[in-house]
């Protein structure tokens, strides 16, 4: 899981980024499709990418101490299902709000700097 205390560095960031380029450039130029290997790693990443993404926004609103923003965040239905895939929270008492999306379906992943298993 990833956790909002870790960082992963701006450098990892843009590996990440070139890495998904690259499959994104392999399933362009299959003739026959992408393999499920292919279409699943293409997924993980922009998974993962936008799961860093968030962690940020998380981050800079804490660093900023903005409350209501970060309340709102555990209101929203998407953001808090977000959070909870990628195991962000924003306080203790988070106000309830992920406790709903706490029941939608959970697709776990791993962190950029975290190879799967």
């Amino acid at each position: 899981m990833h956790h909002e205390s870790t960082s992963v560095d701006d450098a990892l960031v843009r590996r990440h980024v070139a890495e998904l380029e690259q499959v994104l450039a392999i399933i362009e130029e299959s003739s026959i499709g992408p393999s499920r290997e292919t279409a699943r790693r293409m997924i993980r990443l922009l998974v993962e990418l936008y799961g860093e993404g968030l962690a940020r926004v998380v981050r800079l609103a804490k660093a900023s101490g903005c409350s209501d923003l970060l309340a709102a965040f555990t209101q929203d239905e998407l953001i808090a299902h977000l959070m909870v895939v990628h195991d962000l929270r924003v306080s203790s008492d988070d106000g309830g709000g992920q406790d709903e999306a706490r029941r939608m379906p959970y697709f776990p992943v791993a962190p950029l700097d975290q190879k799967p298993s």
